[in-house]
């Protein structure tokens, strides 16, 4: 058997040895996830995220790129959709933490790369709101947040985001400069009530009062009151839905004095 059959061989063991379909269906359902990939597809892509072979990483990652319509869907279907699977797999203690920030860090380094090329080769369009994105400080998904950046940066936000911004420090952030939009990661239930009290915090500091909130994550997906309970005006499923939504808010909403 040659390499390439051998990595191929190994690939497909690994996946029948992480978690059955059908499990990852009962928490997620893919076509709400990654409607336009297939289920198989993107936990392969998950699964090479996690294997020393790089070279499987980048065939997996081609192959998915070149279904996609554009990068944007790339991004918030088949990247947030393989850190969803690692982060199933590891709830069924099928992989460790560290295979998790494993492949994490090669999906972030997916996206960084992705987001390069585009500038080069788009220019942004004109938009004149600003958005700020945080997560929990103890929180390790972050990968959400920062694709959600480069989605919000791609349709000409001005964005303020990563890990210089400290989640405990947004209120003050919001107090000092005037935002359009506050967008907060969840993923998992125990940061509710945390991220309950930072948003009712930041609305009553707010130098915008008109300050609207979005909350996504993989929270999104599993609780459908998911905006009553933390304060929110709404909840994205993902960065596309987000951005969209928060513009026609907007435009459709907001006066023109609030600027």
């Amino acid at each position: 058997m040659d390499t390439s059959s051998a990595t191929d061989a190994a690939r497909k063991q690994a996946l029948m040895g992480f978690v059955l379909p059908r499990q990852y269906a009962e928490r997620f359902d893919h076509t709400q996830v990654h409607p336009t990939f297939s289920q198989d597809l993107v936990r392969e892509l998950a699964a090479s995220s996690i294997d020393f072979d790089t070279e499987g990483f980048q065939k997996v990652a081609t192959a998915l790129m070149r279904e996609s319509a554009d990068a944007e869907q790339f991004l918030v279907q088949a990247i947030t959709g393989a850190a969803m699977v690692l982060g199933e797999w590891w709830s069924y203690d099928r992989i460790s933490i560290s295979a998790v920030k494993l492949g994490t860090q090669r999906l972030e380094e997916l996206v960084f790369e992705i987001a390069d090329e585009r500038l080069r080769m788009h220019q942004k369009p004109d938009n004149p709101h600003k958005v700020i994105i945080t997560y929990p400080s103890q929180s390790s998904h972050t990968l959400g947040s920062f694709v959600a950046a480069e989605i919000f940066n791609w349709h000409g936000w001005s964005v303020t985001s990563g890990p210089h911004v400290k989640f405990e420090n947004v209120p003050e952030i919001l107090a000092h400069e005037s935002f359009d939009l506050l967008g907060v990661t969840l993923a998992v239930e125990h940061d509710l009530l945390l991220i309950h009290q930072l948003i009712s915090r930041c609305r009553s500091v707010s130098k915008n009062k008109n300050l609207l909130v979005v909350v996504g994550g993989t929270q999104a997906f599993l609780r459908p009151n998911l905006a009553e309970e933390v304060n929110a005006d709404f909840v994205a499923t993902n960065a596309s839905q987000a951005q969209a939504q928060a513009m026609s808010l907007l435009v459709n909403i907001l006066t023109p004095s609030r600027r």
